[in-house]
């Protein structure tokens, strides 16, 4: 399934990229375009708007985090932040905080991809 492979190739692009740049400091935004793990046109069209990559991460900062979108299809902000015991960062957007923290920690974004069980199969 391609979706699979997608998020199995975003999750390893956004720890190739953490690998160089550990911390968000304080640049949450350009840290969610560069890790390939935001789908704009997925966000557009499950929330009804018409976005490109900018305006859909700009909104997902400013409202959609807040609201509960979800940033990918395999990405279920409710999901995470339950398996985290809630949010960990005031600061961070739930999409945000899994960038800061799942290379280190293996969290998997969603119930249906498991983190640790794909880079355990597919090693870099």
């Amino acid at each position: 399934m391609r979706v699979w492979r997608d998020i199995g190739l975003s999750i390893r692009a956004g720890m190739r990229h953490r690998a160089r740049a550990p911390s968000m400091g304080g640049d949450e935004e350009r840290e969610i375009k560069e890790s390939c793990l935001f789908d704009a046109r997925w966000y557009g069209e499950r929330n009804g708007l018409g976005f490109d990559l900018d305006q859909a991460i700009a909104h997902y900062l400013t409202v959609g985090a807040r609201a509960g979108f979800a940033p990918h299809p395999l990405f279920d902000p409710a999901w995470f932040a339950q398996r985290q015991g809630g949010p960990q960062s005031n600061r961070l957007t739930p999409l945000g905080e899994f960038l800061a923290r799942s290379q280190k920690e293996s969290l998997s974004p969603h119930p249906l991809f498991d983190c640790e069980g794909y880079l355990r199969k597919n090693p870099t």
